[in-house]
């Protein structure tokens, strides 16, 4: 009967090794085993042939006195920390000299298990960047760069970077380590061999300290001092001594090792201990946008309150909220968290940090908001209302006035001024926006309101209205003169135009016009000489002429290419075709436009209710004096006159 299956953990004490070495001589070394449903079970026939193919000697495998070096290496480091790991570093090296000596073999280092003991220094058998999860490498005159992906790489990724980033500043770093990770093995050249890595032997620190990489120069490599002696020296020369990597040391002097980019040091980043809170002062909603402040007026819910700050006001701060672990950069050197962890808060348009970096204030008057995980002011100035108190104002931004603007003050702004109270014989107006009146104006015959966009209000009472587009009343305008480069339209059911001149380049619309005393009413539509659709016609004209000529050179060009029977013909063919679909459709553009022009609907005047006597209908050139009431009409040009119809 077969001996009898041996565990796991038998196999380990049988060979004498850890469990990280058993799992990988089973996946990378093909060691035999069996699998008995849950259970993995070791056949100790099947140990014994396996074992003896890993015999190797001086003769078979050059870097057997290099392992065994190592493996010295090692239980010297054992030896001098159960003796004592204060010494000085010369006793340290002597201690292992003499160990070296007294052995012979790799069976005699075996290592006794000991208690691990605290040191800077990482006892790595080998470097991690050699093989996995990424190789930097002499390619020629260039670097090149391998990534195998899996979960360790995505975990160095940031080293990677690191190291890059130091050798090639002006190179994309995020594109190519993308690259590299897509490729997966594959190598990608990172750039020219930088001039820092033309010696012989080259340790680079990165710039945050936490990282000294060697190269050994492939062509360079000398043979009277062994790259492993003068990796020490180097370090000793740059005072590099904590998170020293044994293993990278130990293997300077592999065969393979010239043209290898290995880490030799690695820093420890310092830890927050408790993660700092963000503490805001402001109570805008982090769904707020500054648009929405553009579109107020065009609703009749407009009565939200913005909150307001003041310039230089604190609008968030970080609050620490727990201890801190220093980091140690690899010369030794204590970093502290917040140079690790680096501001929570970031700051967007009108707002400035303060000196430490922990507190964010507005830089002008306005209101505050979140865009992203930035914190913004929008230039936008609040007041409680417009009299005394405040003067007559000017704004670069937007203004929203809570109360009134009192008579004989003015108010001045580039962006839109939204009222939320009523203007008396007060001047407004904004310059490359739109007013907002939310209840009404009473100007007394002497307020003005000046808009490069849109004027909107409840009602306007002796007053003059300029619009760079439309005018938008809820109920009522009463001696009024009012312009619009567009429209004019009273929404409300019931809404009345008396005693008021209104002009509009397109259409009016209101609910009814005058008054059964025949007072002067007069409505007029007329197209404006500087109206867009003057410069559209001659856009459009201008196009199909150039496209024309254009159609007319191609055609040359392609028979003189048919006479000398030229390749290019074909190529040619094609943008004749483009340029002949492209006149067609600027002529349907024309075509279309000129319909436009001539369609009634375009230019018209809406009486929705009653149009009383005395009420005065112009549309373009034509005049229409109404001399008996009409109900619900729509006024229309033809070359005739005005005519009209029941709407």
């Amino acid at each position: 009967m077969p001996d009898k299956l041996l565990t796991a953990a038998e196999v380990l004490d049988y060979m004498n090794i850890d469990k990280e070495a058993l799992i990988a001589l089973i996946r990378n070394e093909n060691m035999p085993f069996l699998r008995i449903g849950k259970q993995v079970r070791f056949r100790p026939e099947d140990l014994e042939p396996w074992l003896e193919t890993r015999r190797v000697s001086a003769s078979t495998d050059p870097e057997c006195p290099v392992l065994v070096e190592s493996a010295l290496g090692i239980a010297a480091d054992s030896r001098e920390r159960s003796t004592g790991g204060n010494a000085p570093r010369s006793q340290r090296n002597a201690s292992a000299k003499a160990l070296s000596s007294e052995a012979t073999s790799i069976s005699e280092t075996k290592q006794q298990p000991e208690q691990p003991q605290k040191t800077t220094e990482k006892s790595v058998c080998e470097p991690m960047p050699i093989t996995d999860p990424f190789l930097i490498y002499q390619e020629g005159n260039a670097l090149a760069l391998k990534i195998f992906a899996s979960r360790a790489a995505q975990k160095q990724i940031h080293i990677i970077s690191s190291i890059i980033g130091t050798l090639y500043p002006e190179e994309p770093v995020e594109s190519l380590v993308a690259s590299a990770l897509a490729s997966s093995g594959q190598p990608v050249i990172i750039g020219v061999l930088p001039p820092c890595l033309n010696s012989i032997l080259n340790i680079i620190v990165t710039s945050d300290k936490q990282y000294a990489f060697y190269i050994i120069n492939r062509v360079k490599i000398v043979t009277d001092i062994t790259p492993r002696d003068e990796l020490l020296e180097a370090l000793a020369e740059m005072r590099i001594r904590h998170g020293i990597n044994t293993g990278a040391i130990g293997n300077a002097n592999h065969p393979d090792a010239p043209g290898k980019l290995m880490l030799v040091a690695r820093g420890t980043l310092p830890k927050v201990m408790g993660k700092p809170e963000l503490k805001v002062h402001f109570k805008t909603p982090r769904t707020f946008n500054p648009k929405d402040i553009e579109s107020l007026g065009d609703e009749k819910d407009t009565t939200q309150n913005f909150p307001a700050c003041h310039k230089d006001e604190v609008l968030a701060e970080v609050v620490s909220a727990g201890l801190s672990r220093n980091g140690i950069d690899v010369y030794g050197n204590i970093v502290t968290s917040d140079d690790a962890d680096g501001p929570l808060l970031k700051s967007g348009p009108n707002t400035y940090f303060s000196s430490d970096r922990s507190r964010i204030h507005a830089s002008c008057d306005g209101i505050p908001y979140w865009k992203g995980r930035a914190i913004c002011v929008d230039n936008t100035l609040i007041l409680d209302g417009v009299g005394y108190e405040t003067g007559n104002i000017q704004a670069g931004g937007r203004m929203v006035i809570q109360g009134n603007v009192q008579s004989g003050f003015s108010i001045d702004a580039l962006r839109k001024v939204i009222i939320k109270g009523q203007v008396d014989a007060a001047t407004v107006r904004s310059r490359k926006s739109s007013i907002s009146v939310l209840q009404g104006i009473h100007g007394n015959d002497k307020a003005m309101l000046v808009a490069g966009s849109s004027i909107q209000a409840a009602f306007a009472t002796g007053c003059t209205l300029e619009a760079g587009m439309n005018i938008i009343v809820d109920t009522s305008i009463v001696r009024c003169n009012a312009s619009a480069f567009k429209s004019i339209k009273l929404r409300d059911e019931g809404s009345r135009v008396v005693s008021s001149t209104l002009a509009a380049g397109r259409c009016i619309s209101v609910g009814s016009c005058g008054t059964k005393s025949q007072l002067r009413t007069t409505l007029k539509v007329q197209i404006p000489s500087d109206d867009c659709s003057g410069f559209e016609k001659e856009r459009l004209e201008k196009q199909i002429i150039e496209t024309r000529n254009k159609i007319s050179q191609q055609k040359s060009c392609i028979f003189r290419l048919r006479e000398q029977k030229s390749s290019a013909v074909e190529p040619e063919r094609r943008q004749l075709q483009r340029l002949e679909k492209r006149l067609s459709k600027q002529e349907s553009a024309l075509e279309t436009f000129y319909q436009w022009l001539k369609d009634s609907d375009t230019i018209y005047i809406d009486v929705r209710e009653t149009a009383w006597p005395g009420t005065v209908i112009g549309i373009e050139d034509k005049e229409l004096r109404i001399r008996k009431p009409l109900y619900g009409q729509r006024f229309y040009y033809t070359h005739s006159g005005i005519l009209h119809k029941d709407i």
